[in-house]
Formats: structure tokens, sequence, C-alpha cells
């Protein structure tokens, strides 16, 4: 006799709205996320603004509990929950496909217990890349790509890299924002190619979010985002100031309202780095109706 929680589990996954918001790290993911986590909708009990990182995690799934980036997004689940623990064990002998849709969905699904929101919304740059993958085992998704243009990203890429740098993190910062212009490209192509093949197949619940717009007017790029995922939105979701203690411990931008971002990319970027990446991304630049910037 099969375990009532894998039919609970699998009819969740079929019904529920997850919102994905996802796109290149530090296209703006996080704000358009923080507006969603100011919806009572969508607010997550701890209140805390972080990304899930189920993929790059997945092999730790059992380990959930001491995998940090997991355990947090989970809302922090005492021993006492055990929906996790129990569907994690009942799939641990099934085929791998059918086990890893699966434990997707378990953990999506604990995510939703544990966070006791109405509606499960989640943010992790290059998410897109599992875009089918997760379309297959949550049918209702809506999937909102930011996009931002690409020398602005390495720029605030570059600038993270020399914050965490100075902050005696240069290990860390090198393996997660030290790219050259080069490999940049390569890494912010694929992530339209993905968004390109989800528009592809899932084109009526997949919505572009240019950041330009949403820092130029953040109230009408928002209400078309809420409207796009069939929930209700307020102006006040705009001003995440009093949300929350937790914002902003890392990102002192989530605690201010909606901002312009001046250019800062003449500032941190050489002539030739700023023409590999125009130069192997004119296409994308044209698409997305970006300018290429006369250096």
């Amino acid at each position: 006799m099969s375990d009532p929680l894998v039919e609970e589990i699998h009819e969740w996954a079929r019904e529920h709205p997850v919102v994905f918001v996802c796109g290149f790290a530090r296209s703006g993911t996080t704000r358009v996320y923080a507006v969603f986590q100011c919806s009572p909708e969508f607010m997550r009990e701890t209140g805390y603004i972080n990304e899930s990182g189920l993929f790059r995690n997945y092999e730790r799934i059992e380990e959930f509990r001491s995998t940090q980036e997991l355990y947090v997004f989970l809302g922090q689940p005492g021993p006492e929950r055990d929906e996790l623990d129990r569907a994690l064990a009942i799939s641990r002998s099934w085929p791998p496909e059918e086990r890893r849709a699966f434990r997707i969905r378990a953990f999506f699904f604990a995510a939703h217990r544990f966070g006791r929101m109405p509606r499960l919304a989640e943010k992790t740059p290059g998410h897109e890349t599992h875009a089918s993958e997760l379309s297959a085992c949550f049918p209702r998704a809506r999937f909102l790509y930011v996009q931002r243009h690409p020398v602005d990203v390495l720029a605030s890429l570059r600038r993270l890299h020399q914050r965490e740098t100075a902050q005696g993190r240069r290990v860390s910062a090198d393996r997660w924002w030290g790219r050259d212009a080069a490999e940049f490209a390569r890494r912010y192509g694929r992530s339209v190619k993905a968004f390109r093949r989800m528009r592809r197949e899932r084109g009526d619940r997949v919505l572009r979010i240019a950041y330009e717009a949403f820092v130029a007017d953040p109230e009408a790029t928002m209400r078309r985002a809420f409207a796009f995922v069939g929930a209700a939105f307020d102006l006040d979701y705009l001003d995440p100031r009093g949300k929350s203690d937790h914002w902003g411990d890392w990102e002192p931008l989530l605690k201010s309202t909606v901002q312009p971002v001046p250019a800062t990319w003449r500032e941190r970027l050489r002539s030739e780095e700023i023409e590999t990446v125009q130069s192997r991304l004119a296409d994308v630049l044209e698409e997305a109706g970006y300018p290429a910037y006369r250096i």
C-alpha cells in the first residue's frame, strides 16, 4: 500500500501555481522576488529573502538539515516535521528519473508547508536552465525571467567581487564572481538561450522583466508581473522598509525603495572587456532592445 503522502505531493504539484523568478545573477532577480515577499499571498513565515539553490544542492537533498541553503529556504523545519524525510525515504529505491522528479516536487511541497504562505514563490538565478524540468513537475507554474544589460551585469559582478574580497572572502569571491569577460559572455548567453527555449515551450507561462523597466517604473512593471501570475498587487509592496529584520543583512539595497541604478560600468570594466561582451552578445543586445554602449 502506497503512502498517502505520495499522492498528496503529486496533487499539490499538479495544482499549485508556483512562481519561479529566474535570470542571470546580478540581474535584479532578488529585488523582483523581494516585491513578492512583501505580499501576504507569498510572504514566508520566517521573513527570509533567500534562494533555494535546489539544483546545485540536489545531490545533498537527503542532508537538507545540514545544507544551509536548502534548510533556510525550507523555513528551517524542526525534527517534528517529517514530511520531507518520509518523501525522501519512500523514493530512495525508485528509478532515478522518477525519484528525481518526485523529490523536486517534495522539496517545494515541504517549502510551502513549512513556510506557511498561501502561495509559493522561489528565486534562484540560473533556474531558467531547469525550466523544462520544473514545468514538467509543476504544470501550473509561472516563470518570470529578469534580464539586465550584460555590461551592467558584469560591472555588478565586479563590484560584488571587490566587496567580498575586501571583506576577506577572496576564495569564495573568485569562485562565484571572478569571471573574465569571455567566460561571462558565454554564461550569460547560455542563460538567454535557456530563456528562449522556455519561451518557445511555455510562452503563455513565461514573462520577461527588463530590469531597466523595473527600476524606471516599478509600479507598472510589478502590476504587470502580478497580473501575469494571477495575484493581487498593492503599491505598499514596493516599499520594503520595515518588512523584515532579515532583509539587507547581505544586500543593503533590499531595505531601500526601488531606485534607478547609476551606470558604473566605465569605472569597473576595461574597454576591451566591454567590447568582448558586446561583440559576443550582439544578437542578445539586438533581441532585447539594448543599446551597445560606446566605449
